[in-house]
């Protein structure tokens, strides 16, 4: 898998905070930035991946107390079905 070196200007402040995140993560400043990045872009990566939804749920007029409700009925389904071993995930 190809990799990426990056270089980064952070401030003495910034820096410092960073050592010190890592020192209490048990891990290198280097690693902690690396999980960081990786954890940002999954999240951002989410997001596009639900404003598509986000979208359809604001254009429906669905309130969220009926949102809740239907989410909550569909992972019980789910749910069911998962125990009685007619859905997999």
């Amino acid at each position: 898998m190809p990799t990426m070196r990056l270089a980064l200007n952070l401030s003495a402040e910034t820096a410092a905070r960073l050592t010190t995140a890592a020192v209490a993560a048990g891990c290198s400043p280097e690693e902690l930035a690396r999980r960081i990045i990786e954890r940002s872009l999954a999240i951002l990566c989410a997001d596009q991946a639900l404003s598509d939804f986000r979208s359809q749920v604001a254009q429906s007029g669905i309130s969220d107390q009926d949102l809740d409700a239907l989410l909550d009925d569909l992972r019980e389904q789910v749910w069911r079905e998962c125990s009685r071993g007619t859905r997999s995930l």
